[in-house]
């Protein structure tokens, strides 16, 4: 209303920019706006994902690192190798997958 304008990304973040705090109390700042997951169903797949894909593949770590050693053919090494980085690759996508729930949690 004063003419001024603020970027799109300063909408509903939380912060006032307008003295009027028509940046933070239009229709547009809905809960559903602020949120890094949408619904429900992503959410509970995004907890239950993590959790399982940083347990599971932990195991998977401990269990295999010392086989990776006590094979007896390099060709046994490489395969257990392969794996092994295989799981830590994915026990590094289950912490990130946690914590966009935990911050979508968080910030809701």
């Amino acid at each position: 209303e004063t003419g001024e304008y603020i970027p799109k990304t300063s909408v509903c973040d939380g912060a006032v920019d307008c003295r009027d705090y028509s940046d933070e109390c239009g229709d547009s700042c809905s809960e559903s706006s602020r949120s890094l997951l949408q619904n429900k169903p992503l959410k509970v797949f995004s907890w239950v994902s993590g959790i399982l894909a940083i347990a599971l593949n932990l195991w998977i770590i401990i269990t295999h690192a010392k086989d990776v050693f006590q094979s007896q053919s390099l060709r046994g090494q490489i395969d257990k190798l392969l794996v092994l980085l295989v799981a830590v690759g994915d026990f590094l996508f289950g912490t990130y997958l946690l914590s966009v729930a935990a911050a979508d949690f968080h910030y809701k």
